[in-house]
């Protein structure tokens, strides 16, 4: 879900390639809190989705915290991604970055899996 760097976007890549440029599949856990926003077609397939993850980012032990939160708006064609950072003396965050990443899948990549089936949620999973 991350974007490749520019010089390789667009093209097909070997696995050594992707591997000495850093990029690699991973997945991410989302919880319920983490998806704020989604819509779907009647068939249940992802239109679009707007997810929320945060993290703290402190390089130095004994150095001021960062708490960056990304706010992504998944599409099937590209998403958006926007970074806000606010440190323990500011009262509001601030944008630290924005970025239009194009989705070479052309799927919302979330998949939702549940431990049993739960019908009559509108968000539906794979049991």
């Amino acid at each position: 879900m991350s974007a490749a760097p520019p010089e390789l976007e667009g093209q097909e890549i070997s696995q050594a390639q992707a591997r000495d440029a850093g990029i690699r599949p991973r997945a991410i856990p989302l919880f319920p809190a983490n998806l704020l926003a989604w819509a779907m077609d009647r068939t249940g397939r992802w239109l679009w989705a707007k997810t929320l993850t945060s993290c703290v980012e402190q390089p130095n032990p004994l150095g001021a915290k960062l708490h960056v939160d990304t706010i992504t708006l998944w599409g099937r064609d590209e998403h958006l991604v926007y970074e806000f950072v606010r440190s323990e003396q500011d009262a509001e965050p601030r944008l630290r970055a924005h970025r239009r990443v194009r989705n070479a899948i052309g799927e919302v990549p979330i998949v939702i899996f549940r431990a049993r089936p739960a019908p009559n949620d509108k968000v539906r999973g794979v049991s």
